[in-house]
């Protein structure tokens, strides 16, 4: 298990993305593309999002991976990932720490919600006091039928000082007068489906 810190902005479209894919791949890159296609899980009554938990499996370049998220102090995300898993999977997250409830649904009590797809280019930059992977996504996410395009920029924490990415990423907000996503893909994909 893994304590998640990431910052997100929503990018004004393809154009601020392919800037600030210039300005950061000059300093930090290369980049590296991931095709990415996510589905989220849940119960028929939503018992999984009613506790702000999800349930994801996301193909990684065809790869997929089953991914448990719950919430965590400090704003972060506790998170349990299992490369190569599926839905029947679920008792291999509870060994490495996710709650035990998830496994008592057991796939058959679990249903498509909603989705994402879109492509990722990520690298790892090294800054003072943090190593941090920072990722630009351009796609759709996908819900109720529906699909809204979105570009996005992430910065997760890998090691060091949670403070010292703060203070990156609001220096860098600043300067590329960006706008902080508070919304997972999850729940801006979850709310197509109740528009």
């Amino acid at each position: 298990m893994g304590l998640k810190l990431e910052f997100k902005y929503a990018l004004t479209g393809p154009d601020q993305l392919e800037q600030l894919c210039q300005a950061l791949g000059d300093a930090f890159g290369p980049w590296e593309a991931v095709d990415m296609a996510t589905v989220y899980y849940d119960t028929q009554d939503k018992a999984l999002a009613a506790r702000c938990w999800t349930l994801r499996v996301r193909q990684e370049n065809g790869i997929p991976v089953l991914t448990m998220k719950t919430p965590g102090p400090g704003g972060a995300r506790r998170e349990w990932e299992l490369p190569g898993g599926s839905l029947m999977d679920l008792p291999r997250l509870q060994a490495l720490g996710a709650p035990p409830e998830v496994v008592a649904l057991g796939p058959d009590q679990l249903a498509p919600q909603c989705g994402a797809r879109f492509r990722r280019l990520r690298c790892l930059a090294r800054l003072p006091d943090v190593e941090a992977e920072l990722a630009l996504d351009q796609g759709v996410l996908l819900g109720g039928g529906r699909e809204r395009p979105f570009w996005e920029l992430e910065a997760e924490r890998k090691s060091g000082s949670g403070e010292a990415l703060a203070q990156w990423c609001r220096s860098l907000a600043m300067a590329w007068d960006l706008r902080e996503e508070p919304c997972s893909k999850f729940v801006r994909a979850a709310a197509l489906g109740r528009e």
